[in-house]
């Protein structure tokens, strides 16, 4: 299973690693209906799971309405 790094997930996601850390920690004041992907922390670093977050991109993409998602888009699952 290949493991994502905030930074690693800012940059396949398009939202900044700022925008992460608020979803993290609960604050969504911006927009209540969105949440992160799911993470988990070890020795205080985040990591996403490559699948995790390829599920949580489908979702918000059938969420706001984005039509001609491919799974090309999307990041390869190994």
């Amino acid at each position: 299973m290949a493991w994502l790094s905030q930074k690693q997930v800012s940059a396949l996601t398009g939202f900044s690693e700022s925008a992460l850390r608020h979803w993290r920690k609960g604050r969504k004041e911006w927009d209540s209906s969105l949440c992160g992907p799911a993470f988990f922390s070890v020795h205080g670093r985040i990591y996403y799971s490559a699948p995790s977050v390829q599920l949580w991109m489908r979702k918000h993409a059938a969420l706001s309405g984005i039509i001609g998602l491919e799974a090309s888009d999307l990041i390869p699952i190994r």
